[in-house]
């Protein structure tokens, strides 16, 4: 805990006479307006989307009458985030599917449905009500058949066979690869003629987002010509492992063999460590004779063999899991806790733990452990809240141990996560004491006094967190103190936005 909060009865005291000189409240109820007014209005060098993201994540449903005013914002991006708010503070988490037709920006639509797929806010009943009606772009439309298809639905191919004419290639790519899962490869053989007029690094970026839409709804048909794709002479690297992890998620067999031509006889370390990574994310399916064709005495290339290998055995990769944590390596550590999530409960809560404890320390790498940190106390408290508060209560104060696990809880839907904020020490207005009050005033439903009063610090700016996290701090505060349609009126009086 810093100096100057060793007193926390004159700490307290002196902050809120600073602060509150206008008048009680006043300048934490002015600094809200600005903050509001910072996510509704764009200025030269910033932007307001980290803002509404960030209030996006209280999933409050009190925001909804702030959300409504944006859907009709001049920004489309801000649209979009206006169209997810609303989704997720609605009861039943759906997205409405007027609200998607009526966006004039084809991108913003693509943006909306993308998210809200990704994030399961539109069920399969709502794409068959947008697919039905008017209003949605080539692209929208195109996506939404993948979605079906993808879901084991029954599509016309001849509704896919007129996007696959489109003059925008991505969505006619994507249409012929829903028309080749549909049993009709024709339009498959013309899309690929129409790459070849693309330069070779805008044909690149395209083929790797095709890809991944290819993956993400299961359009397995396409697994052979994707393989002949990547296979060309000269194919950029990137592509080449897009491909490749494409071809592994849809026919595992195929895309083994292809993984074991594209890694080589001789390959390079970085060449190695790529492969290694494209294997474990194939998962469990993977023969473990095939980790063989890779160097297990390496440190990071044998800690990712010994977990992949332990994952096709069926046998507890824990150990290994952990040692790839310790090895600090972005792509291999964040793997590492994906698979975790795989275990059973005690297994995923060690790896889990062992990212918490390892926070602190030598200060390179720290800002990765942090993030990987604070991702595995989301997860840990969704399978052992017990186990996340203790470690919690041993956090010591104000220690960066203590930070990620409050950010770790901000995610959660769970009122027990302000409750395990409670237990902190709030003696001052330091980086974890803001977050701790910010976390109890998501989940209470009232306030008592002192705590208003500490929650008016941190929104006024007292309390040490980003301005992104303050936004919150500020919806909150004008929560609490019931003045949120006053609020409303004076951010949007006087300006552009609805």
């Amino acid at each position: 805990m810093p100096r100057i909060f060793r007193r926390p009865q004159l700490a307290l005291a002196t902050t809120m006479l600073l602060l509150a000189a206008p008048g009680p409240g006043d300048r934490a109820f002015e600094s809200s307006i600005r903050q509001l007014r910072q996510a509704v209005q764009r200025r030269a060098g910033s932007s307001q989307l980290p803002l509404l993201a960030s209030l996006r994540q209280l999933r409050d449903p009190t925001l909804r009458p702030f959300f409504n005013r944006l859907v009709q914002h001049h920004d489309p991006l801000v649209r979009v985030h206006a169209i997810l708010g609303l989704a997720e503070t609605d009861a039943s988490a759906r997205i409405d599917p007027a609200l998607i037709r009526g966006l004039d920006s084809r991108h913003a639509q693509y943006a909306v449905i993308v998210n809200a797929l990704e994030t399961e806010l539109i069920d399969t009943a709502a794409i068959h009500e947008l697919l039905a009606g008017e209003g949605l772009h080539p692209g929208s439309r195109a996506l939404l058949l993948a979605a079906l298809v993808g879901r084991g639905q029954r599509v016309d191919p001849a509704n896919v066979a007129r996007l696959a004419d489109s003059d925008t290639l991505a969505t006619a790519g994507l249409a012929a690869c829903v028309l080749a899962q549909l049993g009709e490869g024709d339009a498959l053989v013309n899309y690929q003629r129409r790459l070849k007029s693309l330069p070779a690094d805008r044909r690149a970026a395209h083929l790797m987002e095709l890809f991944d839409r290819v993956s993400t709804y299961g359009l397995s048909a396409v697994a052979g010509w994707v393989q002949r794709t990547v296979q060309a002479p000269q194919t950029d690297q990137r592509l080449l492992a897009g491909g490749v992890s494409t071809v592994l998620a849809l026919d595992l067999a195929r895309g083994v063999d292809l993984w074991r031509r594209s890694l080589g006889d001789d390959p390079d370390y970085s060449r190695c460590v790529r492969f290694a990574l494209l294997l474990v994310e194939a998962g469990g399916g993977v023969d473990a004779q095939t980790y063989d064709q890779l160097p297990a005495d390496d440190g990071l290339i044998g800690a990712l063999v010994r977990a992949g290998t332990a994952i096709s055995n069926g046998s507890d990769p824990t150990a290994a899991l952990i040692e790839l944590l310790d090895l600090g390596h972005q792509g291999a550590s964040s793997w590492a806790l994906r698979a975790a999530g795989d275990l059973d409960h005690q297994r995923s809560a060690a790896v889990y733990l062992h990212a918490i404890d390892a926070v602190e320390g030598d200060p390179e790498g720290r800002d990765l452990r942090a993030q990987l940190a604070i991702t595995a106390t989301s997860r840990l408290f969704a399978i052992d809240p017990d186990a996340l508060r203790g470690r919690l209560e041993r956090a010591a104060d104000d220690s960066l141990t203590q930070q990620v696990i409050l950010m770790g809880l901000l995610d959660s839907r769970s009122p027990e996560a302000g409750e395990a904020a409670g237990g902190v020490k709030r003696i001052g207005f330091g980086k974890a004491d803001s977050l701790a009050m910010l976390l109890i005033a998501k989940h209470a439903a009232v306030l008592g006094e002192r705590e208003l009063d500490q929650l008016g610090v941190i929104a006024a700016g007292g309390g040490r967190i980003s301005s992104v996290l303050q936004a919150q701090t500020s919806w909150l505060y004008l929560k609490h103190t019931r003045k949120i349609e006053r609020a409303l009126s004076e951010t949007f009086a006087d300006t552009r936005e609805p």
